[in-house]
């Protein structure tokens, strides 16, 4: 409606500004990547041809997660130059120092190191973001997005780590996500059962943790959030390897394969795949 009304009545950085943020919005409800991908061609065009380089350049961040999660292609040559291509670009998103762009540049990639389980980096992006906001009038909440993925961050890392500094950030965070539950459950009450499951199990009160577990499955499913339900999916699945119960973490995990395909992560299925420990 804004991108129309902007169109409309000639305000086209209005107009560009609305298409920048519905596109962003689109890659954190689970649009099926492919969908935004050509929204992202069809309004770059646009951005490109009004000259409107400063809010094309805002949409890169998610461009590239976007492309980095569909990416399939094992051609090194073809990965090399589009990889080349968007990091050039990045970096002079870099270079203009505009804070919002570069958190967004945190928050996208930090999201997409989470999902492919490289979880040292996605922690560092977080840490960096937080460092960033230190000195910005409003940090990026994202409709509790950004504390969603930081928690998921933090309690990846408190599995892997004994250092208690991880079980304690998760606290600021869960309060957060509690806030957005309350303001919009449909978009938010899954992400808070999931982040309870990850907490239960790294008390591990098992029963408790399984049921939390099924509970933000169903809530993302019933919502339509198709990645943060494969998510959910691939972290029961670790869930049941950490105690020794193999089928049904195959179980899991070929739930989580299909709905990673269904939202059109060719790339992070295919990872997923390569990956699975047996």
């Amino acid at each position: 409606l804004g991108y129309q009304m902007g169109m409309q009545t000639g305000d086209i950085q209005h107009a560009m500004f609305n298409a920048s943020s519905y596109i962003k919005n689109s890659f954190f409800s689970g649009l099926n990547l492919r969908e935004v991908e050509k929204n992202i061609e069809k309004f770059g065009k646009e951005m490109i041809e009004y000259n409107q380089k400063a809010v094309y350049k805002s949409m890169l961040p998610v461009k590239r997660a976007v492309s980095d999660l569909i990416l399939s292609t094992q051609d090194p040559l073809v990965m090399a130059k589009n990889s080349a291509e968007q990091n050039a670009l990045l970096e002079q998103v870099v270079e203009q120092n505009n804070p919002i762009d570069v958190c967004d540049i945190y928050v996208f990639s930090g999201i997409v190191a989470y999902i492919y389980s490289r979880y040292e980096l996605a922690a560092a992006l977080v840490q960096k973001r937080h460092e960033l906001e230190k000195n910005m009038s409003r940090t990026q909440l994202k409709c509790g997005v950004t504390a969603f993925y930081g928690g998921l961050i933090f309690l990846a890392m408190a599995h892997n780590s004994s250092e208690f500094e991880w079980s304690s950030k998760v606290s600021n965070v869960m309060s957060n996500v509690k806030k957005f539950e309350q303001i919009g459950k449909s978009n938010n009450e899954h992400k808070l059962l999931l982040l309870e499951a990850e907490i239960k199990s790294r008390m591990g009160e098992k029963d408790n943790a399984l049921k939390k577990y099924q509970l933000a499955i169903a809530a993302a499913e019933k919502n339509g959030f198709i990645h943060e339900q494969a998510i959910a999916n691939e972290r029961a699945a670790d869930f049941f390897l950490r105690n020794n119960d193999k089928d049904k973490a195959s179980q899991y995990y070929g739930e989580a394969y299909s709905l990673y395909l269904k939202w059109g992560a060719q790339g992070k299925a295919d990872d997923l795949c390569k990956n699975i420990p047996f």
